[in-house]
């Protein structure tokens, strides 16, 4: 158990600061995951946009196949920005950037 606790106290000196804080590398690796899970989840939206616009596509035979294809793409490019926008967001919020003013910004821009 004592072998156990001086390889954690190691390793923690890597990633965290004499604070208790993220050091650079502690950020750089909490920034390469946020950006694996947000490809994970791009990945699995874009696997559900394909499975529901696969069934909508057996049912429905007037529908043009050109705009099916139209919205599916823009449907996925929506998804995309978005999640990395989150990713953005996270990024910045956990090199302590404030970003209240960037979401409000965000969603005003939205509206208009």
């Amino acid at each position: 158990m004592d072998i156990v606790n001086k390889i954690l106290n190691y390793t923690e000196q890597f990633f965290k600061t004499e604070d208790g804080y993220l050091n650079i590398l502690g950020k750089g690796i909490k920034i390469i995951a946020i950006f694996i899970v947000i490809k994970i989840l791009i990945r699995l939206s874009y696997i559900v946009i394909d499975k529901a616009v696969e069934k909508k596509r057996t049912r429905i035979f007037s529908t043009d196949e050109k705009k099916i294809n139209t919205i599916t793409f823009m449907l996925k490019n929506i998804i995309k920005y978005v999640f990395y926008f989150i990713g953005a967001i996270m990024v910045l919020d956990l090199f302590d950037i404030n970003t209240t003013s960037i979401l409000a910004t965000a969603g005003i821009g939205g509206l208009a």
